[in-house]
Formats: structure tokens, C-alpha cells, sequence
């Protein structure tokens, strides 16, 4: 039928060959865009965590060499701060799919502070004070666009609770009511009401469910997941909290914002971390056989005055026991600047 051979089993919910992430390295290509994550191969092992994780500048083994860089025409080098790098605003957006209207439900109720800044969240970031405009350096943005949907939770039978009870936490004066009055009539009967606690459970087992218009979508939907006991079974169920992992806000908050230049934005404890990098390109320094071998499986390396820096590009002669490289490494020159969400 269609194309499809009847009465065989099905995959739902796998993706189709033309959505973006169909095979293995589409999709950590998503994963990396979305969690800022980066990729790496040391003693013959994939590694692919966030750009944060310390895993990547604990065990640099090289200690960067004494080398004087000069931005002269007979100089060995240039030097520049990372421009390219710093964007005025970032934002990250999920895709919405016109077939299924509860994708645009973020959009259409922005206001709900339950709903607001799933779908799309972002950051800009401004000049404290502005002496000569001239001088500002970027107005330049960057949105990160999320090929897949944000999944809506349903909730219907919790809103209908609320609608006669008021709020949840009347639930159990409610239920000890209705418990209450089946007793009265077992009673009455000469028996007991079996299976009552089940059938409350299982009227409530709906709440967390994935919430659709059609069975139908046109746009591969991203889920956060988790397994919830019912009492007399487990499945998996979307949390009330699930925007606090996967939303767009937590996407910018948790991982974006490791690359804000804006001082105690990356990391609140030490305002001199952030994204700012002094480059430097077409440096020479000496280089022998075993500095070669330390940088073949990490790209990172230790300053003599404290401190990790990284080459981007390498280039060894193996003749001459030199290198001529490109690197960076950590320096805070963005400041008068604040960030702010949007």
C-alpha cells in the first residue's frame, strides 16, 4: 500500500531519509550545534562531549615553548583578538511544523511563564556605556535553528482536575471523598470496591504523554523523557519541568552561554573566564619528536605562566625541528559590556 508492504511492522517515530539527523553523523552534527558539543578521537576512543567539560584541558602533556611574536613585516607572526567570535545576539529557535498546531503553542501564549521561551529564546548583549559609537565592534547576530520540534505535554486530565478542585493539591481531599463515598455504598452492599486506587492511577496516566493534532507530522520532534511508576506499571512520561532541559531557554542558558564574552556569564565564580581568545597565525617555534608526539591525540596545551591554550593548525618539519602553528589562547579583552535575555 503505497509503497508499503501491508501487515509488516513499522518503525514510529524513526526518522525519514530526508529529515535532518536521518544517519549517525547528521545527527551529531545537530547535537553538536544544539549542546555546543565537540568531537575528538584520543587513543582510539570517540569522545564527544560539551565544549565545557573540563575533560578537554585537564591532561594537555605539552608546555608551550618560550617564543616572541611580532607583528612586523620580517616579524614571526601576527596576533589579533577573536572579533569573529563575538556576536551582539545569540538565539536558539526549534523549528514548528504547520500540521501540528501545538508546536506554535510557545508562540501563540508567550505571556505563560509555564510556556514562554521554550521554542525560542536568545540573549543580546550591549555596551555598558557608549563613548563614541564608532568603536563598538559588532552588531552582528547568530541564531541557532533546531531542525526538529519541541514536543508538547499533555495535561488534560490535570486542567480538568483544577477546573473543579482548584488546585492540585486538593487532589487527595478529593479522592479520599470519592473513596470514602464508595465505602459507604460497599458497605451497604456488604463488599468492597476492588481496584479503586488502579483506576485512579490509570485516569492520570495520560498526564505526561506527547500531545499531538494528527497522528500525522510533517517535523521530527525532539522529546525529553522520563520513566515514571504508576504503582501496577512504568512508562515513560514527559516531566512538567522537561522546558528546564530541553527548552530553548535552558539550551542557551546550560550551553550557550559557554561562549559569551561578557565577564561572570560563563562561569559566575571567576569573572575572568570567558570566550575571549588573543589568535595567533603563522608562528614559529621550535619543535622536536616528542612535542609532536604529545599534541597527536590533544590539541591543547599548558602555558609556562598558567593557563591552556589550543593549536588550531600544525605544521611540523620534521627536518628543520620546527613547527609553524596556529593557536590561541585565553584572554578577557571584551569589557563595558552587559548581557541581557530576549
Amino acid at each position: 500500500e503505497k509503497g508499503i508492504l501491508v501487515n509488516l511492522p513499522q518503525s514510529k517515530g524513526a526518522l525519514k531519509p530526508g529529515d535532518k539527523g536521518y544517519n549517525l553523523f547528521d545527527m551529531m552534527d545537530v547535537y553538536a550545534d544544539k549542546y555546543q558539543l565537540q568531537k575528538g578521537i584520543i587513543n582510539n576512543v570517540v569522545h564527544f562531549r560539551p565544549a565545557s567539560d573540563p575533560f578537554w584541558t585537564l591532561s594537555p602533556t605539552l608546555t608551550f615553548p618560550n617564543v616572541k611574536v611580532e607583528q612586523a613585516f620580517t616579524g614571526n607572526g601576527t596576533k589579533e583578538y577573536n572579533y569573529d567570535e563575538f556576536h551582539s545576539n545569540t538565539i536558539a529557535e526549534y523549528a514548528t511544523d504547520d500540521s501540528d498546531m501545538w508546536t506554535n503553542e510557545d508562540l501563540a501564549d508567550e505571556n505563560d511563564p509555564l510556556t514562554s521561551q521554550k521554542i525560542i529564546a536568545g540573549v543580546i548583549v550591549e555596551p555598558t556605556s557608549v563613548n563614541n559609537q564608532k568603536r563598538v565592534i559588532s552588531q552582528k547576530g547568530k541564531t541557532f535553528d533546531i531542525p526538529h520540534c519541541l514536543a508538547s505535554r499533555k495535561d488534560v486530565v490535570d486542567d480538568l482536575l483544577d477546573i473543579f478542585i482548584g488546585t492540585n493539591a486538593e487532589l487527595d481531599i478529593l479522592k479520599d471523598k470519592i473513596v470514602e463515598r464508595f465505602n459507604e455504598f460497599a458497605a451497604d452492599l456488604g463488599q468492597t470496591v476492588p481496584g479503586l486506587d488502579n483506576f485512579i492511577v490509570s485516569a492520570g496516566a495520560r498526564s505526561g504523554a506527547m500531545k499531538v493534532e494528527n497522528h500525522f507530522f510533517n517535523v521530527p520532534k525532539c522529546v525529553y523523557l522520563e520513566e515514571v511508576d504508576f504503582g501496577f506499571f512504568t512508562a515513560p512520561r514527559i516531566p512538567k519541568n522537561y522546558a528546564d532541559f530541553v527548552g530553548a531557554r535552558a539550551i542557551i542558558d546550560n550551553w550557550h552561554n559557554y561562549n559569551s564574552f561578557v565577564p561572570g556569564v560563563r562561569n559566575p565564580s571567576d569573572p575572568t573566564d570567558t570566550n575571549g581568545k588573543l589568535v595567533f597565525k603563522e608562528v614559529r617555534i621550535d619543535f622536536n619528536l616528542r612535542q609532536f608526539d604529545q599534541t597527536l591525540d590533544n590539541p591543547y596545551f599548558s602555558l609556562q605562566g598558567g593557563g591552556v591554550g589550543k593549536f588550531t593548525r600544525l605544521k611540523w618539519n620534521e627536518a628543520g625541528d620546527f613547527a609553524n602553528c596556529d593557536f590561541w589562547v585565553p584572554y578577557n579583552w571584551l569589557q563595558n559590556v552587559t548581557q541581557t535575555k530576549i
